[in-house]
């Protein structure tokens, strides 16, 4: 299963390192300099949503599993697994900060880049606000 986990991570860095280039008129440049005239729209938009759509939804999903773990523990009145499902319970909520998170303190590292990745910064906001 970690070997797994390890591919598919190591697909999407090599997937989003890759430079993103479109024909715009007759010259190539950077799609992501001119995303709205080069790219069509509906793909950062459909992008948007999907990241969205999971900022909002893990965390809940991770919330209620681990209730649901808590409340199994407690029915079952055994003290150490109910130490045990608060811990999992704990761990989860940090996860779902984390991944509610991901995205501020990803735009946070970038900016500390500066001048450097501006190309990078706009293709990141047309991928991460959407292009309208």
């Amino acid at each position: 299963m970690k070997k797994i986990k390890y591919l598919l991570t190591g697909a999407f860095t090599f997937l989003v390192s890759m430079p993103v280039f479109a024909k715009c008129g007759k010259s190539e440049t950077n799609a992501c300099s001119t995303i709205a005239s080069c790219m069509d729209k509906k793909i950062p938009n459909t992008v948007h949503t999907v990241i969205l759509a999971i900022q909002i939804i893990v965390p809940i999903l991770l919330v209620i599993f681990g209730m649901i773990d808590l409340v199994k523990a407690v029915t079952a009145g055994k003290e150490d697994e109910i130490k045990k499902a608060q811990g999992v319970l704990i761990r989860r909520l940090i996860t779902g900060a984390l991944v509610f998170f991901v995205i501020a303190i990803v735009k946070l590292l970038v900016s500390f880049t500066g001048d450097f990745t501006n190309g990078m910064t706009n293709c990141m906001n047309a991928f991460l606000n959407g292009v309208k």
